[in-house]
């Protein structure tokens, strides 16, 4: 199912801060409406910012929300989302995810870093400076989490996020906090994965991914849909794969970066016999995986 931000919480009204997600799914007990099925997405594409939109974000997230739907994932697709939308979407993606095989989160948007911490910046924040991300921005360490409390099943974050900031959405007329004498930070932080998880950025840390406007899709997300249904390909390989690939059409100025503390073998497409891998790729992946948390493309 896909939601637009104006019909997602039709009815709703007021801020929902980030910080409430510890709140809203509590001991991250199932909802008795929510259906457990082995794979579950939840794929965000945020383009309508009034002071800096993007011309790929919703794009490329209708692009993986029908590539996982090919792959036997339940995809809820969410666009231009608010906060409110933003939160409740992914409180409802956890609470139907408990029992998953896999779940998977994919943003694609604005997204900044502040004081050691990410967020993800939802259609309607209101930024006068840095210090205004916690109260109107989404936390990825919060979301990270909640995911740390799973007891089982794989856990894959996609963040083509780390884009640059300028005055973002400021009242006309209103010039940022500091600007231009204090600029924005650059990109996101390579925050560790919880267990069980593998939480990927569209480049590395502190660096800043093009949008690719001349393109329908930006080179980040192009290159992962097309190797997410590669047939029996390890994720850690669907990841490597696309950093080469990114590297070589960028000519070496972004490289895609993840995080990965992930326990076993997991594929997006299995292969035509129902295997992930070869049997000694699964055996490598199984003894890296009880290695400490992992920064990928060093």
């Amino acid at each position: 199912m896909s939601y637009t931000e104006e019909g997602f919480l039709r009815g709703r009204r007021g801020f929902l801060a980030s910080s409430a997600l510890l709140g809203l799914t509590g001991g991250l007990a199932v909802s008795t409406r929510a259906e457990t099925v082995p794979r579950v997405a939840l794929v965000v594409g945020n383009s309508r910012y009034p002071g800096a939109p993007l011309a790929n974000a919703v794009n490329d997230a209708e692009l993986v929300a029908s590539t996982a739907r090919n792959l036997g994932f339940k995809v809820s697709l969410l666009l231009n989302a608010s906060s409110a939308s933003l939160l409740e979407a992914v409180k409802l993606w956890l609470d139907g995810t408990v029992q998953a095989e896999a779940r998977m989160l994919y943003f694609a948007g604005h997204g900044a870093q502040y004081r050691g911490r990410n967020f993800l910046i939802p259609v309607d924040a209101r930024l006068h400076s840095e210090d205004d991300l916690p109260a109107v921005a989404f936390s990825v360490n919060d979301l990270a989490d909640r995911l740390s409390r799973f007891g089982s099943g794989v856990s894959v974050v996609v963040l083509d996020a780390c884009r640059s900031i300028p005055s973002l959405t400021a009242p006309p007329g209103v010039r940022m906090r500091g600007a231009p004498e204090t600029p924005w930070t650059p990109g996101l932080l390579a925050a560790s994965a919880p267990k069980g998880a593998l939480i990927a950025y569209s480049t590395s840390p502190g660096a800043v991914a093009a949008d690719s406007p001349q393109q329908k899709n930006g080179l980040y997300t192009r290159h992962l849909a097309k190797n997410m249904g590669a047939p029996g390909l390890p994720i850690e390989d669907v990841f490597k794969l696309t950093r080469a690939a990114v590297l070589q059409e960028s000519a070496g100025t972004q490289m895609p970066w993840e995080t990965s503390s992930l326990v076993g073998s997991f594929c997006f497409s299995l292969s035509s016999t129902g295997r992930c891998g070869t049997d000694s790729a699964s055996s490598r992946s199984q003894r890296h995986s009880v290695d400490p948390p992992s920064f990928i493309g060093q």
